[in-house]
């Protein structure tokens, strides 16, 4: 009886450290690509002939990527 509910007790630990896996997954590659996916909408907009979400689209891909784009010139300067 004990080892059965040691098992269950073992396979509801495991779940829970796969789960807490797949969202650290999914949060880090959203947080990644996230801001290049707004500069690709961006781009897709103003190709389509929509200036104004393009131009509100751009604003948004300016504040989500901008610091990605300054941290890494900062980085590369700090190589050299």
């Amino acid at each position: 009886m004990a080892e059965k509910a040691l098992d269950v007790q073992s396979e509801v630990d495991l779940r829970d450290k796969k789960a807490e896996a797949f969202a650290l997954t999914v949060a880090t590659v959203g947080i990644t690509f996230f801001p290049w996916l707004v500069v690709v909408a961006a781009i897709v907009l103003a190709a389509l002939g929509y200036p104004v979400a393009a131009l509100i689209t751009g604003a948004a891909a300016l504040v989500v990527a901008g610091p990605q784009i300054i941290r890494a010139i900062r980085k590369s300067d700090d190589d050299s």
